[in-house]
């Protein structure tokens, strides 16, 4: 059955213009935000206008178990910020019912040209934020703390569309269909190679170090042969952790002696520290990051049924269990299980099920060393992604491995 062109061209447009709102800070800067309020209305009228199977409504409903922490999060903010964060909660609420709305009405030509505005855009802000991060050392770092007192200069920075925190992790998760990318010829091999290298060297200029080790890890699956079911992600998963148990004694050192960052040498110096047993060295980001994660971890040992104030602020799922106690976990199992079943679940037979589920291991690992749960990327960018190389590029996949 040939897709409908109905309301494409309008859906494509309001949606890439709220993505770019969303995405690139130069935008939202120079853009008012009742602009932001009239394409989120845009997209739910067209999307609704153009659903057979499924209504936006129940679309929405679906994602209430995905988004039941921000959801309830609500209730607990103070009246003054309550606006805001609604109007924050909103665009990317709307942007992920927009991929189940692909998704559940087998947009397969619109996904296509929305993944590829959605690539430009990101690459874009990749490129402007090693750019700006040249100009400004720190940008992105100081960006992600608030900047509170200094609207100027954190405007200045947006100007320059620098990515902050967010911008930056929501580019690891989908890295890891590079790999695969490159191995199938999806797109040309020094196209793969050099978004790659773009990405790698923006998590360096940003001065994200976990981001950047992510990223880095991702590398080896260049070298490897698919990974053709999640047994084999398994195996590969154990011998790639026996090799960086070995080696990461020694590259740690290296990388903190060679690297040219003052900054990102003394964490790799740090994380070595610890790695050797030596520990971290106190007031450094190792050690503040360890204090933080302990005060989440005690205050919730000391309310474990309903949760208390004081946790560290710098892990998303720790934090969670710090302020809702068991209701918290349960909160955090239905969201993942939730995330698990509707965007990496129907994928379980395509070629790439393996990368994609690795995506979603190292999404896990995120939010737990990291404070945001980063919605965008994981109900949004690594699904699209499959959806269009399952449409794609599926059957001459598995057509290829059967000869």
């Amino acid at each position: 059955m040939k897709e409908s062109s109905r309301n494409r061209g309008p859906l494509l447009f309001c949606l890439t213009s709220l993505l770019m709102y969303m995405v690139m800070p130069a935008v939202s800067l120079y853009v008012p935000a009742i602009v932001k309020v009239a394409l989120v209305v845009a997209v739910v009228v067209l999307m609704s206008a153009d659903s057979n199977k499924t209504s936006i409504i129940k679309i929405a409903c679906k994602l209430i178990p995905v988004y039941i922490i921000a959801l309830v999060k609500l209730l607990n903010v103070d009246t003054g910020y309550l606006l805001a964060t609604i109007y924050d909660l909103l665009g990317t609420y709307v942007v992920s019912c927009a991929y189940l709305h692909l998704f559940i009405e087998n947009k397969q030509q619109l996904s296509k040209k929305v993944m590829i505005s959605v690539a430009v855009i990101y690459l874009i802000t990749a490129v402007t934020t090693i750019m700006g991060n040249m100009i400004f050392p720190q940008a992105s770092r100081l960006m992600s703390t608030g900047m509170d007192g200094e609207h100027t200069l954190y405007d200045a920075y947006r100007a320059y569309n620098i990515g902050s925190f967010a911008f930056v992790y929501e580019l690891v998760l989908p890295v890891a269909f590079l790999p695969f990318v490159f191995k199938q010829k999806v797109l040309p091999r020094w196209l793969t190679i050099g978004i790659y290298v773009l990405v790698l060297y923006c998590m360096y200029a940003s001065q994200f170090t976990i981001a950047l080790v992510c990223v880095l890890g991702y590398g080896v699956f260049f070298f490897i042969g698919y990974i053709r079911n999640p047994r084999g992600l398994i195996g590969y998963a154990i011998v790639f952790g026996i090799i960086l148990f070995a080696i990461v004694p020694v590259i740690l050192p290296w990388l903190g002696s060679n690297v040219g960052d003052e900054i990102m040498s003394q964490r790799f110096e740090e994380m070595s520290n610890v790695v050797s047993g030596v520990g971290a060295t106190e007031d450094s980001d190792v050690d503040q990051r360890q204090s933080l994660y302990m005060r989440s971890i005690n205050t919730f040992l000391a309310n474990p049924l309903t949760g208390g104030k004081g946790g560290g602020g710098h892990s998303f799922i720790l934090d969670i269990m710090a302020k809702y106690g068991i209701m918290g976990i349960l909160m955090l199992w239905i969201m993942l299980r939730s995330m698990y079943n509707i965007y990496v679940r129907p994928y379980r037979h395509t070629f790439f099920y393996s990368y994609l589920l690795f995506s979603y291991i190292i999404y896990l690992m995120l939010i737990i060393l990291n404070p945001g749960p980063l919605y965008m990327s994981v109900t949004f960018l690594v699904p699209l992604i499959a959806f269009v190389l399952g449409n794609e590029y599926e059957k001459s996949i598995i057509g290829d491995y059967k000869k």
